[in-house]
């Protein structure tokens, strides 16, 4: 999911869609997006035992070690330390 594919579906230019979608939801785009992949990715980490590698690439990082450092920022642990303090769940 990316800004520039949002705003060609939108036909808007990435600036008015980036303005509007600040005007009405407080946030940026781009952070909204990136909160939306760590969300996915700390369900993929307690309910399935799929290598970080992959799960970063299910929440659309191609680069491993930029998703755990995203992770570590937003959630002040590593993808490893999340899921080991966790422990693993059962599907909801």
């Amino acid at each position: 999911l990316k800004l520039t594919d949002l705003a060609k579906q939108a036909k808007l230019s990435t600036s008015y869609l980036s303005s509007l979608f600040f005007q009405y939801c407080g946030v940026s785009i781009t952070d909204y997006i990136l909160t939306c992949r760590m969300e996915q990715a700390k369900r993929l980490l307690l309910y399935s035992s799929l290598p970080i590698v992959d799960i970063a690439g299910l929440c659309g990082f191609a680069d491993a070690g930029y998703f755990s450092k995203c992770f570590k920022k937003i959630e002040v642990v590593s993808p490893g330390e999340y899921r080991r303090s966790h422990g693993q769940k059962q599907p909801e």
